[in-house]
């Protein structure tokens, strides 16, 4: 329902992204971490949730590339310098 009404809404791909991700469907999961990231390119919060999917699917060039672009938008988000 959320999907119908705010297609274009960032955060709620990110949300969905982690959601089907605890449920195992990490091709679906990926696809909402992406559509995020499109749709909001200065989401520093949707590039940091990228790259903690993409570390724990051990793509690590992956991950590092979404990492360092969350630290490019918020230099002062503490928990990017964690998973970097």
């Amino acid at each position: 329902e959320a999907l119908r009404i705010a297609p274009n809404f960032a955060y709620l791909h990110t949300e969905l992204g982690r959601f089907e991700s605890s449920r195992s469907h990490f091709e679906d999961a990926e696809k909402h971490y992406k559509k995020a990231c499109q749709l909001d390119t200065l989401n520093y919060r949707c590039h940091f949730e990228y790259g903690v999917f993409l570390r724990k699917q051990n793509r690590i060039d992956d991950s590092i590339f979404h990492l360092l672009k969350t630290e490019e938008l918020n230099p002062e988000f503490p928990a990017v310098y964690n998973e970097l």
